[in-house]
C-alpha cells in the first residue's frame, strides 16, 4: 500500500476534493464536496490514564419507536428545544426534535430521521469548553502511513431501505448470531497498549479523526501522540470494565501496519464545526459514512464538550442499528479526555437504552458513579457510591455492558454493548467468566472523578 508524508498547502478554489499527503482536505466546489478515501497517520504513545467525569446531558431519549419494553410508556417528541448555553457547550443549533413514528422520537435527529442524538453534554468537573486541554504526550513528527480504499464499502444508505427500517448491513452475520467478532489469533498489542486485530482496516472499526477548519492552523503534529494516548485510555476503560464481569473487551480501532492507532487529519470548510449537524454532513460528503465505522472526532473547536449519535435500539442481535450503521462521537478541544471520548463512543455503540433498568430516559443511567450515569437527573439512585466506579462502564453491569450476563437477565435479552462487533473479545479462546472487581483496576489511576453520586454527560 502506498505511503503518505507530511501534508501540503491548501489548493486553489473551485478545484475538486483532493487526497493529499497524510490528510483529508475539503475543497470548495460548485456542487458540494466529493467523497474520497481517508488517509491515516500514526505513531506510538503511552496510555493516558487520568480522566474526568462526564456531566449531564439535556434532552429526553426514548426507545426505538414501536418497541415498548417492560410496560414503559413510549416517549413523546421534545416540545421545546432548550436555549443554547455556549459557556457550557450546550449548543442545540441544527438539532431537530424527532417526530412521532421516528426511530429518534423523544430525542433529536441529525442529518436524517434515523440518525439520533440525546444532545450535547456539559463539561465534567475540571474541564472548560473554552480552555483547551494541553498535550499529554510529546509532539511527534508526522509519520508515513498506509492508505485505505473505501470505494467498495457499503454506506448507511445501502443498509437502510427507508427511514426507520431496521436491517443488517450487507455482509453482516445473520440475525441471532453473536455480533462480536473475536479473532484472538490475529491480535497483537502495540507499544501504546492498544490491541491490533487483523490488517487494521477490515471489518467493523472505530476510526479516529482530527478535524480542523479552513483558515485555522492545524495542530495535528502537536497533538498526534496525545490523540493516541487518549484513544488508549478509552481502550483501558472498556477492558477494565469487561474484567469486572470476567471478560476482556478492547476497542477495535483502525490501526497502522506497525500497530498504532490511526488518526486521520481532516480539513473542513469554515463553519463545519459550528454545529454537530454541519460536522456530520461535511464528513459524510468526504466519504466518512461507512456502515462499518464509528468515527471518534477530536474537533479543534470550542463549541461543545462532547456530543454523539445514538441509535436507541434495544433489540438483541446482530441486526441492531448500533452495530450496523455509522456513528459519530465528537469531543472538542476543551474536553479532549479519555472519559469524555469513552462516553461518546459508548453512545455510538448503543448505551444507554431507554428500557434499561436504571436508564435515565436520556441516554444515560441513574444508579451511581459510572462513565454513562446522569449526575443531574432527579431521582438518581447511588447504588455505586464509590468514586472508583466512575472510571468504569455500567455500575452493576445490568444496563448496557456485561460480558457474561445471566440467562434471562435484561442484558441477555436486550442489546448489550459488550457484544458489539466494534469491540475485540480478548478471551476468544473461552477463558474468563464472572468475577469480582479485579485488583489491577482498583490499583490503577482513576479515569474519572466526580462531585457526587451519579455520573453524567
Amino acid at each position: 500500500m502506498p505511503a503518505h508524508g507530511r501534508k501540503v498547502g491548501r489548493p486553489a478554489r473551485h478545484r475538486p476534493h483532493l487526497r493529499e499527503r497524510g490528510r483529508r482536505v475539503w475543497q470548495p466546489r460548485r456542487r458540494g464536496a466529493a467523497g474520497r478515501p481517508a488517509t491515516r497517520t500514526a505513531r506510538g504513545a503511552s496510555v493516558g490514564a487520568t480522566c474526568a467525569l462526564i456531566a449531564a446531558a439535556v434532552g429526553v431519549f426514548g426507545t426505538r419507536a414501536g418497541q415498548p419494553d417492560g410496560g414503559r410508556a413510549q416517549p413523546s417528541p421534545i416540545a421545546k428545544v432548550p436555549a443554547d448555553n455556549p459557556r457550557l457547550g450546550l449548543v442545540y443549533q441544527g438539532l431537530a426534535p424527532a417526530r412521532h413514528g421516528s426511530p429518534c422520537v423523544g430525542a433529536y435527529q441529525v442529518i436524517r430521521p434515523d440518525m439520533c442524538t440525546h444532545g450535547p453534554d456539559e463539561p465534567p468537573p475540571g474541564l472548560d469548553v473554552h480552555r483547551d486541554v494541553p498535550p499529554v504526550a510529546a509532539t511527534s513528527p508526522t509519520p508515513t502511513l498506509a492508505r485505505q480504499n473505501i470505494a467498495t464499502v457499503p454506506t448507511d444508505e445501502a443498509v437502510w431501505q427507508d427511514a426507520g427500517a431496521v436491517t443488517a448491513a450487507p455482509g453482516a452475520p445473520a440475525a441471532g448470531t453473536p455480533a462480536l467478532l473475536p479473532d484472538a489469533a490475529a491480535d497483537t498489542v502495540g507499544p501504546d497498549g492498544v490491541v491490533c486485530d487483523g490488517d487494521g482496516e477490515t471489518g467493523r472499526r472505530v476510526e479516529v479523526l482530527y478535524a480542523y477548519q479552513t483558515g485555522t492552523a492545524s495542530r495535528y503534529s502537536q497533538y498526534l501522540a496525545s490523540f493516541r494516548a487518549w484513544a488508549a485510555g478509552v481502550d483501558t476503560i472498556f477492558d477494565a470494565s469487561a474484567a469486572e464481569t470476567g471478560g476482556s473487551r478492547h476497542v477495535r480501532y483502525v490501526t497502522t501496519p506497525d500497530c498504532q492507532v490511526a488518526v486521520a487529519e481532516v480539513e473542513l470548510p469554515a463553519g463545519a464545526l459550528d454545529t454537530f449537524n454541519a460536522t456530520i454532513r461535511v464528513l459524510r460528503s468526504l466519504g466518512y459514512q461507512r456502515a462499518d465505522r464509528k468515527y471518534l472526532i477530536f474537533a479543534d473547536a470550542n463549541v461543545y464538550c462532547g456530543i454523539g449519535t445514538f441509535a436507541g435500539d434495544d433489540r438483541a442481535g446482530a441486526d441492531n442499528r448500533s452495530d450496523t450503521t455509522s456513528g459519530y462521537g465528537r469531543a472538542d478541544a476543551g474536553c479532549w479526555n479519555p472519559a469524555v471520548v469513552a462516553h461518546e463512543l459508548a453512545h455510538t455503540l448503543g448505551a444507554v437504552n431507554n428500557s434499561a433498568p436504571n436508564g435515565s430516559q436520556a441516554g444515560h443511567c441513574l444508579d451511581g458513579y459510572d462513565v454513562m450515569c446522569y449526575r443531574a437527573a432527579s431521582g438518581a439512585r447511588p447504588r455505586c457510591p464509590d468514586q472508583a466506579s466512575a472510571r468504569l462502564l455500567d455500575c452493576g453491569h445490568d444496563d448496557y455492558f456485561n460480558t457474561h450476563p445471566k440467562p434471562g437477565s435484561y442484558l441477555a435479552t436486550h442489546w448489550n454493548v459488550a457484544d458489539s462487533g466494534f469491540l475485540i473479545d480478548g478471551f476468544a479462546d473461552g477463558e474468563g467468566g464472572p468475577a469480582e472487581r479485579p485488583e489491577q483496576a482498583a490499583d490503577s489511576p482513576p479515569v474519572g472523578g466526580g462531585g457526587g453520586p451519579g455520573r453524567g454527560g
